[in-house]
């Protein structure tokens, strides 16, 4: 019996909200460390996984990140094994260091419990 509301995707616009009061809370917009040592480089993020994992998160990456350009991006609910990419962006770089240690933790935390139920769906 499901006892609550199940998502299989998440809402741009609720995501979007979210990450600019976790950006606000994370003072993303005055990191003295990038402001000094970025001017506008252009560079290429990868995100790859760790360990094996259930991703979740596509649209977490897609609006934090929405002034770089996506290269490649897995779906919610793919299975990924260790060392795979999850996904791979470029744009200025001092836009992906504000806001990376932001949308790898959300992703972290998303992608454990998407892989934890995963687990005990399959024992």
């Amino acid at each position: 019996m499901i006892r609550h509301k199940q998502f299989d995707k998440l809402d741009p616009g609720f995501v979007q909200k979210k990450l600019n009061e976790f950006f606000k809370e994370d003072n993303t917009n005055q990191d003295i460390t990038t402001e000094t040592t970025q001017n506008n480089k252009k560079t290429q993020a990868f995100f790859i996984a760790k360990e094996d994992l259930v991703f979740a998160g596509k649209e977490i990456i897609i609006q934090g990140f929405n002034e770089c350009s996506i290269d490649q991006i897995q779906n919610d609910g793919t299975t990924i094994k260790a060392k795979e990419p999850i996904a791979t962006l470029s744009g200025p770089i001092d836009m992906i260091l504000k806001k990376e240690r932001v949308v790898l933790n959300l992703l972290q935390r998303l992608s454990g419990i998407a892989t934890k139920t995963n687990k005990i769906l399959r024992e």
